[in-house]
């Protein structure tokens, strides 16, 4: 009766849709994850990206043995995600036992992501969210072929502007090309997979919330709830005050503790300097006007020289990182060599 009961449990977290938020970094993809979690049938979980960084070590393996559940749960440890998410260890080992005769990679990973469920009876979706998730939608697809993205896109120079100011990058070339190099992708995959892809720009979420969320819901086919309206972003943070990340997820998410309001809004007028300003429209105007009709008027200032080498250095760097972010995910030792090297565990 017990296996019964596992082979049940386990083929209801198969079946569990599940839904990838993309879109470049600094373009609300938080807050969305926020307000989605919300709701009362579906689990929308804080980053970590464990999906891809293990698969190349166990998303091949046919016959789960005890070792290879142990080995997948102490790569998740590496990964933070029992801090990250407050994940019980010796409870997700129990529970992924039980599954290991009929278990594979992606049951396995919904099994991770279920145990964020809390008190909520239903779970209808299963919501990743992830800027990075955007040039791996085809990897993804790959694992999970069922898999939906919610595609959240904001005016580049608010995103841009904001990675300065948050972050306090310098490379206003980079993180142009990032924009465009993130939705260009993006918008390469729905073109070959129309169905999976729902695109919200950022302005229209924070002006027109209640009609983009019921939209939302319909596409992920649950019921809309009001509870989405009231993301509990700061009451989710407290629970991890005392731990590294707490300050600094507090800093980068500073906006999320205040309710949905409109101030971040075009921000890039008063905050952005000419030069920044200038390279972002130069970089991205074109794309951002024909795909998602922003209308990006090149102001033109004796003040800014802008050098044509820059611009194609720029396209440059954002091909290489690109091709070294593809290369060092297809590792796991590499990639987690990386991640702390570069202190990218929160």
């Amino acid at each position: 009766m017990k296996g019964l009961l596992s082979i049940d449990v386990s083929n209801e977290q198969r079946d569990t849709p599940i839904v990838f938020i993309v879109g470049c970094g600094r373009s609300g993809t938080t807050l969305l994850q926020s307000l989605m979690n919300s709701h009362p049938n579906i689990v929308a979980t804080h980053e970590c990206m464990f999906v891809l960084t293990l698969y190349p070590a166990f998303g091949r393996i046919r016959n789960w043995g005890k070792k290879d559940i142990l080995r997948f749960v102490e790569a998740l440890d590496l990964m933070k995600i029992f801090s990250l998410w407050s994940l019980d260890k010796k409870a997700l080992i129990a529970e992924l036992l039980t599954a290991s005769e009929f278990a594979d990679y992606p049951l396995l990973c919904k099994m991770v992501y279920y145990k964020m469920r809390k008190d909520k009876k239903k779970i209808l979706a299963l919501i990743d969210k992830n800027p990075l998730h955007s040039i791996f939608i085809k990897k993804i697809l790959a694992i999970f072929p069922e898999a939906r993205f919610i595609h959240l896109v904001r005016d580049p120079r608010d995103t841009v502007n904001s990675n300065i100011k948050r972050f306090n990058k310098k490379n206003t070339f980079f993180l142009a090309r990032k924009w465009v190099g993130f939705n260009g992708k993006i918008e390469h995959m729905k073109f070959q997979i129309p169905d999976k892809v729902f695109t919200i720009l950022y302005e229209d979420m924070i002006i027109n919330t209640e009609n983009v969320f019921r939209q939302l819901c319909n596409y992920l086919e649950v019921d809309y709830n009001t509870a989405i309206m009231n993301h509990d972003f700061r009451e989710r943070l407290q629970r991890y005050e005392g731990l590294k990340f707490y300050e600094r997820a507090k800093m980068i998410h500073q906006n999320l503790l205040e309710p949905i309001n409109a101030a971040n809004i075009g921000k890039w007028k008063n905050e952005m300097s000419e030069f920044d300003r200038t390279v972002t429209e130069i970089i991205t105007r074109k794309f951002a006007r024909k795909y998602y009709g922003y209308d990006i008027k090149m102001v033109k200032s004796s003040m800014v020289k802008i050098s044509l080498l820059a611009i194609l250095k720029s396209n440059i760097q954002y091909t290489l990182w690109e091709f070294f972010t593809k290369l060092r995910f297809s590792n796991l030792k590499f990639n987690i060599y990386y991640r702390k090297k570069r202190n990218l565990f929160r």
